[in-house]
């Protein structure tokens, strides 16, 4: 040694190499693969045969399957895996995305209004307690998804004897790509929405 003593910032600047190496060595710790968040969208359906319900109002009770209740989009693998598509989400969870839609949708078929509730109230008003029972896109073995699947199940009651409504779709995905796969899910919505007002129809 010379002699010489150290800066008396020398430690700080020793410490700030440092830190920096380890920082710059283990930059693959900081860097992620996963896919950025994004959120997607479904439309209400106007049905191609809207029924005039007059002063007619309907309560939507919609419920899902335990599983379902998720803001994922959501896949269920040939094992019975329910998975979900990396990155991807509905903007709520499922419950709030089905009843806003089918809400809207409800309402371009013929109600007068429709609100989301839990039991009918009043002489001009239905209740349609409907269960999502299927929502999810179906994968093989290589996590490819073939098809997406729709079902819903329920009963409306309008004060008299309440009868059966159902509808079940599943549209076929020919890329596997989630643009694609989102837009399977429109379809096989807007067709059940199609089915649902048919059969509240009757």
């Amino acid at each position: 040694m010379n002699g010489r003593s150290l800066p008396a910032s020398a430690p700080a600047l020793i410490m700030v190499l440092a830190l920096t190496g380890m920082l710059s060595g283990c930059s693959s710790l900081l860097d992620s693969d996963a896919p950025p968040l994004s959120e997607w969208w479904l439309e209400p359906v106007t049905p191609a045969n809207p029924v005039d319900r007059g002063e007619q109002s309907l309560v939507l009770n919609l419920t899902v399957v335990p599983g379902l209740d998720s803001d994922r989009i959501l896949n269920l693998g040939p094992q019975a895996r329910l998975n979900h598509y990396a990155g991807a989400h509905w903007p709520e969870h499922l419950p709030e995305v089905l009843g806003s839609v089918l809400a809207r949708s409800f309402e371009q078929g013929g109600w007068r209004s429709v609100r989301l509730g839990d039991r009918a109230r009043g002489a001009n008003e239905c209740l349609l307690a409907l269960e999502t029972r299927s929502f999810y896109g179906r994968v093989n073995q290589e996590n490819v998804t073939q098809r997406v699947e729709v079902r819903f199940d329920g009963t409306l009651d309008c004060g008299t004897v309440p009868q059966s409504v159902s509808a079940r779709q599943e549209v076929s995905v020919m890329e596997n790509r989630m643009g694609v796969i989102v837009a399977a899910f429109q379809t096989a919505l807007g067709r059940s929405v199609e089915e649902l007002t048919a059969a509240m129809a009757r």
